[in-house]
């Protein structure tokens, strides 16, 4: 006898054997976040490469942000109340200015007190099409020999197509950095405004 769930995060199937008393009972794990997280840069994940962005304030990152990292501060993406302040067709084209074309690895740091601001420009980045995201956690950024600022114009272009299934037209009253956290940290869908 065999009976399949229809939600695809419950039970796959369950294969009753009559007279043999087994049960065999195969179980998907619940779904992670799109974003990891990697503790130091020589984390096994990014043995094949991978791009740094430093979210903090342009002048901090400049000045001592680890070697090869580029700026991207937060503030550029996210106002005081949390609101986004790009559209996705600038977003794709600030990831150009710092020389993503969307296939990198993007490792997206902040200082710790900050980690949660992290995490919502990775799940930003995730959501315009970058192929893998994580985040640095509970490093002190201030330590290198600064990083590099974006260019005026695009050093690549950037042509990941956009997730577009993970994206809900319509308002809500949560903050858009609330809801780039909660997507990066366990995916689902986000509610944008239709004109992004």
């Amino acid at each position: 006898m065999r009976f399949r769930a229809r939600h695809p995060n419950a039970i796959r199937h369950v294969r009753v054997t009559t007279g043999a008393a087994v049960l065999a009972l195969v179980c998907t794990q619940a779904q992670a976040g799109p974003v990891g997280t990697v503790s130091d840069l020589s984390d096994p994940a990014l043995a094949q490469g991978y791009t740094l962005i430093d979210t903090r304030p342009e002048p901090e990152c400049l000045k001592d942000a680890p070697e090869r990292a580029r700026c991207l501060p937060a503030e550029w993406l996210f106002d005081d109340t949390g609101e986004l302040l790009v559209t996705f067709h600038v977003l794709r084209w600030l990831l150009g200015t710092i020389g993503l074309s969307g296939d990198e690895t993007l490792v997206v740091a902040g200082p710790p007190a900050a980690g949660q601001t992290a995490k919502a420009v990775a799940g930003l980045a995730h959501l315009a099409g970058q192929a893998e995201v994580f985040v640095l956690a509970g490093t002190d950024m201030g330590n290198g020999p600064g990083g590099a600022a974006r260019s005026f114009s695009r050093e690549v272009v950037y042509t990941a197509p956009i997730r577009d299934a993970a994206l809900i037209p319509g308002q809500t009253a949560a903050p858009m950095i609330t809801r780039m956290i909660t997507y990066a940290t366990k995916g689902g869908r986000v509610v944008f405004p239709a004109k992004l």
